[in-house]
C-alpha cells in the first residue's frame, strides 16, 4: 500500500508567501482498495499542522506526501483513479491519510494522532473543499 511515485520523483515549488507549494509532477498512491494520482499544478501546505504542533509532526517530513494526497482528497470532484466516477468521502479521506502516513514509515502514534486531528478539525476546510 505504498506510493507508487518515489520520494525523489515528488516534485514542488514554493509559492511565493512561504506557506505553500504547488505540485509539479503527479502523485500516485496505491491503497488496500484503489489506486489515486494526484494531478500537477494542486496548490497544497503538505501537511497542515498548526505552528504549535510543528516540532511533533513538521509538514515537511514524513508526511510532506501523505498531506498533499489528503489535500487533494478534500478537494470538490476528488476520485479514485480506479473509480473515476466515485467522489471520495471526507472519512475515506481521512483513512487515506493515516494509510500513507503508515506506509511512510509514521509511528502508529504520531500517525493516529494526526488521524484524530483531521477527523476533528478537518470539517471546516471538508466544508470549504480544500485550502
Amino acid at each position: 500500500m505504498p506510493f507508487v511515485t518515489a520520494r525523489g520523483l515528488f516534485k514542488v515549488r514554493w509559492l511565493p508567501d512561504g506557506r505553500r507549494v504547488e505540485l509539479l509532477s503527479s502523485l500516485a498512491f496505491r491503497s488496500k482498495r484503489d489506486l489515486y494520482i494526484v494531478p500537477p499544478g494542486l496548490v497544497t501546505d503538505l501537511a497542515s499542522v498548526p505552528g504549535l504542533l510543528r516540532s511533533f509532526a513538521p509538514p515537511w517530513t514524513l508526511s510532506a506526501r501523505p498531506g498533499v494526497l489528503h489535500d487533494w482528497a478534500y478537494r470538490r470532484g476528488a476520485s479514485p483513479a480506479t473509480s473515476p466516477m466515485r467522489e471520495i468521502s471526507r472519512r475515506e479521506a481521512d483513512g487515506l491519510l493515516y494509510e500513507a502516513l503508515r506506509s511512510e514509515g509514521v509511528s502508529r502514534l504520531r500517525a493516529f494522532a494526526m488521524w484524530a486531528a483531521v477527523r476533528v478539525a478537518g470539517w471546516r476546510a471538508w466544508r470549504r473543499k480544500g485550502l
